[in-house]
């Protein structure tokens, strides 16, 4: 079911934190909607933080972020940095108290010119969503490549 797992090293209180989130979203889901979300998140001990149409991100005490394939099932280890972030993203607007774990903003980082520097993206008046250009951040972190190419430009 699982392979490598990235697991960060968070503060107790912040496992304590999510493993709270965790438990309180075990007690209140209704298994006759998503029987098989309740049960991997019990499975994994893992709150589920974000959901598209493609899957749900789930963010476990140990700080291991999970996705399962909403067309597969298949549940596996969340490999790419950027869900990742996303996933640490929406936890925190949920939780403010892990607000501190998010990356701290570069003072030479630009706003992300899709979400206008906010991390979401308002579609209609009523949904708004992620931002797939900064996961959530709002601004936007060069890359080495990118910030090679930059210093190698003239400037003025």
């Amino acid at each position: 079911m699982h392979s490598a797992v990235e697991v960060i090293l968070l503060p107790a209180w912040a496992s304590e934190c999510i493993a709270r989130a965790v438990g309180a979203f075990l007690a209140r889901a209704d298994s006759s909607k998503d029987a098989d979300l309740v049960r991997v998140a019990g499975e994994l001990r893992a709150w589920p933080v974000y959901g598209d149409l493609g899957g749900v991100l789930l963010l476990a005490p140990n700080g291991a972020v999970y996705c399962r394939d909403n067309n597969t099932m298949e549940v596996r280890p969340e490999l790419d940095p950027g869900w990742r972030q996303l996933a640490w993203a929406a936890a925190a607007e949920a939780v403010p108290e892990l607000r501190p774990l998010l990356p701290a903003r570069p003072d030479d980082a630009p706003d992300c010119t899709g979400c206008g520097g906010v991390g979401q993206v308002q579609i209609t008046p009523n949904c708004r969503v992620w931002c797939g250009s900064c996961w959530g951040q709002g601004w936007r972190q060069q890359d080495a490549a990118e910030a090679e190419v930059l210093s190698s430009e003239p400037h003025d």
